[in-house]
């Protein structure tokens, strides 16, 4: 899965299916919305809470190519995920 995701990612998450939620006049979002996409199939693959999603894609290699984070690239903060939920 983490590599379906990885290589998969910006065709299954296109920017153009955010677009609603980022219009243009809320300036750009502070994080790619296809880098919360990925994350939230993963967590529900896993079956974690916030917390233990935010503390994998911290420390999991997989998990950061698989969102497309870089090696140093920080998460975010749990509650994001939260919010992109709704």
């Amino acid at each position: 899965m983490f590599a379906f995701l990885a290589e998969h990612r910006e065709a299954l998450f296109p920017p153009s299916m955010f677009a609603d939620m980022y219009p243009s006049s809320n300036g750009r979002p502070s994080l790619p919305p296809q880098v919360l996409a990925a994350t939230v199939v993963l967590q529900s693959l896993q079956g974690l809470s916030d917390f233990e999603t935010v503390q994998e894609l911290r420390c999991d290699l997989r998990w950061k190519a698989a969102c497309g984070l870089g090696l140093y690239d920080m998460a975010f903060d749990p509650s994001l995920l939260t919010y992109f939920r709704r």
